[in-house]
């Protein structure tokens, strides 16, 4: 490379030819790199469309086989997923447009956190069948949160979802203040006086009506659970669904980077071998799909209740017939991948 470098610029060389090489490059480091760094992206941009089409043809014949494998279970987990969109399409339909029921907050808010809960699952769905069970994990702790937040709205009164909805007014502060402070080096262009003074004045206009202790984290909740400090823990374990928190903990190391992270991995799990993956793996399936389903059912079960007719009542009792026979599915599958050897052989 850096003949060619000389070989482009003779008088470089004319220069070199009674010069210290080893003070040469020093003094020449930065032009080197920036040149060499342009010829090999202008190298490699003229193969990229080959490399990438040689990846993405591996990854087909992966998730081709993977599917092979998980047909059954994905295939009802993204039933399931239909029928709680329509569940939720349909109560939303009612709300909106139907004059069925009157204007409510709950309704409102409880509907939205549904249709974010379903998002999610398809979210999922998505990284399941891409190989990445440890992603899909990550994201059931998003779908967790949301079922918890929607059961702890729907169960009481119009007041608190108002209260969730305002506390908007205390984030949007704090999150315009944190951007200004970093904007310049981004390369954005910051709030104006102005804003943050309407944000500061939509704070106080709610710490007025609320109290100080709505400022602090979930302070939207604490008027309910009669705590100054409110914790996510502390509304999971008022809605009855902190049986989940182990599989809560174990989500949150694929969130997180902490020594965890590098840990066990549902993708390796049947692996022996000392392994580090980077890309799609067939195994670890059954804990994601299995606590997807599971969240994506109580969600829809909590908006039910907050729009109950027999006909909901009956699709909900079909919901949790899905599951069960997802979990049979699930097992069967992995069985199926046990017995041929795991997926040693088989991950992108």
């Amino acid at each position: 490379m850096i003949a060619g470098y000389l070989d482009d610029n003779p008088e470089e060389r004319k220069a070199l030819a009674g010069a210290n090489i080893d003070r040469w490059l020093v003094e020449n480091a930065d032009e080197m790199v920036d040149k060499f760094s342009s010829e090999l992206a202008q190298n490699l941009d003229s193969k990229q469309r080959e490399s990438v089409e040689d990846i993405h043809s591996e990854l087909a014949g992966f998730n081709k086989r993977l599917f092979e494998t998980w047909r059954a279970p994905l295939t009802r987990l993204d039933s399931l997923i239909a029928m709680c969109m329509e569940i939720g399409s349909e109560i939303n339909a009612e709300y909106r447009t139907s004059g069925k029921y009157p204007r409510s907050s709950r309704r409102n808010i409880t509907i939205r956190l549904h249709t974010r809960a379903v998002q999610i699952a398809n979210e999922v769905s998505c990284l399941l069948k891409g190989g990445y069970a440890d992603g899909a994990m990550a994201r059931w702790r998003s779908l967790h949160e949301t079922t918890v937040i929607l059961a702890f709205l729907s169960r009481r009164d119009d007041a608190l979802s108002s209260r969730f909805v305002d506390f908007q007014a205390i984030i949007r502060l704090k999150a315009a203040t944190e951007y200004n402070e970093h904007q310049a080096v981004l390369g954005f262009e910051r709030f104006e006086q102005a804003k943050l003074a309407q944000f500061q004045s939509e704070r106080d206009s709610m710490l007025t009506k609320y109290g100080q202790q709505f400022a602090s984290e979930y302070g939207w909740a604490a008027d309910v659970l009669k705590q100054k400090r409110v914790t996510f823990k502390d509304i999971e374990k008022f809605v009855d669904l902190s049986y989940l928190r182990p599989q809560y903990g174990f989500a949150s190391k694929n969130v997180h980077s902490g020594v965890d992270s590098i840990g066990f991995k549902l993708a390796l799990s049947m692996s022996s071998q000392e392994t580090l993956l980077a890309g799609p793996s067939n195994e670890g399936l059954i804990e994601p799909m299995q606590c997807t389903s599971y969240s994506l059912i109580i969600a829809t079960g909590e908006l039910i209740d907050t729009a109950p007719n027999d006909e909901r009542s009956i699709m909900e009792g079909v919901l949790w017939r899905w599951h069960d026979k997802l979990k049979a599915e699930l097992i069967d599958a992995e069985a199926a991948l046990r017995e041929r050897g795991g997926g040693v052989d088989d991950r992108g």
